[in-house]
């Protein structure tokens, strides 16, 4: 079924190429991630203490 897929893709022209990210890659990402979560963090608990009191 892959394969087929693939096969159609290639006939079409829509076949695109991927990137697979190297370890370096993945930990910048999951850095950025984290830093994000924190704000969210920060910014929900700025909102309960001093918003919601």
């Amino acid at each position: 079924m892959d394969a087929l897929n693939i096969t159609k893709d290639l006939a079409s022209g829509s076949y695109k190429a991927v990137y697979v990210p190297n370890e370096k890659d993945v930990e910048i990402k999951e850095y950025i991630r984290m830093v994000h979560d924190l704000k969210k963090s920060l910014t929900i608990h700025f909102i309960m203490k001093y918003v919601y009191k």
